[in-house]
């Protein structure tokens, strides 16, 4: 290869750096690093899920505000204004696309035959919005938790029956994502609200259950007293469990 041969290959190359931005070499190993963490965390639907913003209201006590991003990238807001007289409960839908380089997730909001866009980023463990940085969503729970009924196998050690004779039933629970949740002991039909604190802790509250006679008696007290304390849920390989403060096992359900 001639001298004029190797000057001429040299100044191509340096044109091909020189059109990706300079000299990329740096800028290709965060860059890669830096995707692979965000890939790894879309393709495991990492960002799906319900988040709540709370934000203040002149005539109610607050406002409340529930995004839950779905796996089919459509998504669902529900606002509710807390100690408002008029209705208060708005909803909306739409769809929704991610933006990996920005790390940006885009709602589009269907409106009659028009779509109003939103913008927001990923931060921390919830999003910001693109125009507000007060408002942000907390990331409440995963998908993975919700819609589904987890029927109970264990509690407090011991297994659970799931034949249903005569009036037992089978127990289980659903985590719906506007916040309610309800379910059933061997003999009886609860529901009631539930929230997850930013500690990570789950909290039910206004159970309401109906009373009928129970030969599972203590089965049923012991299921009730469980989702009467604060607990931290675990999913792993479509089995639920229930984590006491000290990290003990106090209930396990599966799908």
């Amino acid at each position: 290869m001639t001298m004029k041969n190797i000057i001429a290959i040299l100044f191509v190359v340096s044109l091909i750096l020189i059109s990706c931005g300079g000299t990329p070499k740096e800028e290709s190993e965060h860059d890669s690093v830096d995707s692979a963490e965000v890939y790894k965390k879309y393709d495991s639907l990492y960002w799906m899920g319900t988040y709540i913003s709370i934000e203040d209201c002149n005539d109610c006590v607050r406002i409340e505000k529930r995004l839950t991003l779905n796996d089919d990238y459509s998504f669902e807001l529900r606002v509710e204004y807390i100690g408002s007289d008029k209705p208060n409960i708005e909803r909306y839908e739409g769809f929704f696309s991610l933006d990996r380089r920005t790390k940006a997730i885009l709602l589009y909001q269907k409106d009659g035959e028009d779509l109003i866009k939103s913008i927001y980023y990923f931060k921390d463990n919830g999003l910001v919005s693109d125009e507000d940085n007060e408002i942000v969503y907390r990331k409440l729970f995963g998908n993975e938790l919700t819609d589904e009924n987890w029927y109970l196998q264990f509690i407090s050690g011991k297994p659970v029956s799931g034949i249903r004779i005569q009036r037992l039933k089978s127990a289980f629970i659903k985590f719906n994502p506007d916040g309610m949740v309800s379910g059933q002991t061997r003999c009886n039909n609860f529901n009631g609200r539930f929230e997850v604190g930013e500690d990570g802790l789950v909290k039910i509250s206004e159970l309401i259950m109906t009373k009928m006679a129970c030969p599972e008696s203590e089965l049923e007290k012991e299921y009730i007293d469980v989702l009467s304390q604060k607990f931290r849920y675990e999913i792993e390989n479509d089995t639920l469990y229930f984590r006491d403060m000290d990290d003990e096992n106090i209930a396990k359900f599966v799908k």
